[in-house]
């Protein structure tokens, strides 16, 4: 999805899925609603692990990019 959208147009809606999941939680009190909330919250990471790759790159450009990671990944 990356490559077919930008990266900065997904980014707004990569937590979706985890919101969902937590309204789906609230609501519910069975013990089967976690099952839901734990597959949405997988999604939700999965977004995330590959737009914070391709964020810096788009933002910044790919000439520094190794250096704005190692930033970003220290603090």
């Amino acid at each position: 999805m990356v490559d077919r959208f930008s990266a900065v147009a997904l980014l707004p809606n990569y937590l979706s899925p985890v919101v969902v999941g937590c309204l789906i939680l609230a609501i519910g009190s069975a013990s089967w609603v976690i099952v839901p909330f734990m597959v949405l919250a997988g999604i939700s990471n999965g977004y995330s692990l590959n737009l914070y790759g391709a964020i810096w790159a788009e933002a910044f450009g790919t000439e520094h990019l190794g250096a704005i990671r190692s930033v970003v990944t220290v603090y």
